[in-house]
């Protein structure tokens, strides 16, 4: 073994010590070192909107909690105030800034606008140009909060600042089913400590718009529609645009339950069996009564997908209806846990009865759901039960 007091250093004992030098090297070259000056510049860039309003006032800008302290640097007319943790889910909008890389050419700064629930924004990389900093979007996001109380987030909230306009989905393309409906009845009753239970009696149309005949399960026995989802928006235009004030779904779990092995004993024949078939020619509708239940929290919360979500006690501030989206599952996954085949089998037998309603594929399945029109839903009638 060697000695240190030997005057020889251990062969490991160097190598540690290179290993630390490259390192700190490294971070030299690599990594550019910001100056307060240079965080005013890039803060400047990215409020450059406020501060066109603050020549007229003073503001006082909201940070996260998140923000490094290195960044609340004052601004001429402009103040920042950094929340703490329990602040946040109290106010309705707050900016979230934090530098994730800073490369020795450009330093990536994340920066959105929104709150506990919700935020959107861009991620930035600024370089410096002759001496000037200058911001380049990267990319851009949507951040969710978890799920809970946000009592002072308002509804639609949470837009990005400077981050491009949000692109909706696309739609699939128009279906020949058309689901069009009307509310026969609303019933809601306390449930749980802070929970509303509304039970909607539905009148619902299914329309053909297509050129050929639309095969359809029709409810019988112990099957009916799976009501997969409900969605509420605060007017028709925002439910065809997605922007939802509420939302929540629950599709079927792998079930081996005995009506399903019913129903595909029933739909193994040659032609379309009446019993739990429905042909809708073109132009033809039929008409389904049904009752969905729909379960509101009497604060607004944070949905977990979309951000702030309305509660009962803001819903019935509103002087408007709300509108309405309710999927069903139209063609029972479950079936194929007895007969794998037996959708695309009965797709061919039937052909030439119609067009079979099993379009959609879902986790390699098949399935097929239909989601209806925007349904104008009010709630202002309705009282719970003392």
């Amino acid at each position: 073994m060697v000695s240190l007091h030997s005057g020889r250093v251990p062969v490991l004992l160097i190598i540690g010590v290179l290993l630390f030098t490259a390192h700190a090297s490294t971070t030299s070259i690599y990594q550019m070192t910001l100056t307060d000056a240079d965080r005013k510049e890039i803060l400047s860039i990215l409020f450059e909107r406020e501060l066109v309003v603050a020549k007229q006032k003073e503001l006082v800008i909201l940070l996260s909690p998140l923000t490094d302290t290195k960044w609340p640097l004052d601004l001429p007319g402009i103040r920042f105030k950094k929340l703490n943790y329990g602040e946040e889910k109290q106010v309705s909008e707050y900016y979230e800034l934090s530098v994730n890389k800073i490369d020795r050419n450009y330093v990536e700064v994340w920066f959105s606008k929104g709150n506990y629930c919700k935020k959107s924004g861009e991620s930035y990389r600024f370089r410096k140009e002759n001496g000037k900093w200058v911001a380049n979007p990267h990319r851009s996001f949507q951040s969710f909060g978890g799920s809970g109380s946000c009592p002072a987030c308002e509804l639609g909230s949470g837009s990005g600042h400077k981050a491009k306009p949000g692109t909706v989905e696309a739609k699939e393309p128009p279906k020949t089913l058309v689901l069009t409906g009307k509310v026969l009845a609303t019933r809601c009753k306390r449930f749980e400590e802070k929970d509303i239970l509304c039970e909607l009696d539905l009148s619902l149309d299914f329309v053909n718009l297509g050129k050929e005949p639309i095969i359809i399960l029709q409810p019988n026995g112990a099957y009916d529609f799976w009501h997969g989802a409900t969605n509420l928006a605060l007017s028709k235009a925002d439910a065809e645009a997605y922007n939802y004030v509420y939302s929540h779904g629950a599709w079927p779990s792998v079930y081996r339950w005995e009506m399903y092995r019913v129903l595909a004993e029933k739909l193994d024949q040659a032609t379309p069996p009446a019993n739990v078939t429905r042909i809708i020619a073109p132009s033809e509708s039929w008409n389904y009564k049904t009752t969905v239940r729909l379960k509101l929290n009497e604060e607004k919360t944070c949905n977990y997908s979309m951000g702030v979500e309305i509660g009962w006690k803001e819903i019935k501030k509103l002087t408007s209806p709300v509108w309405m989206e309710v999927s069903f599952e139209m063609w029972p996954t479950n079936v194929e846990n007895f007969r794998s085949d037996l959708g695309e089998q009965l797709r061919k037998r039937w052909k030439q009865h119609g067009i079979l309603y099993l379009e959609e594929r879902h986790h390699r399945r098949s399935f097929a759901s239909v989601s209806s029109e925007p349904i104008e839903l009010d709630f202002q009638q309705v009282e719970l039960p003392l």
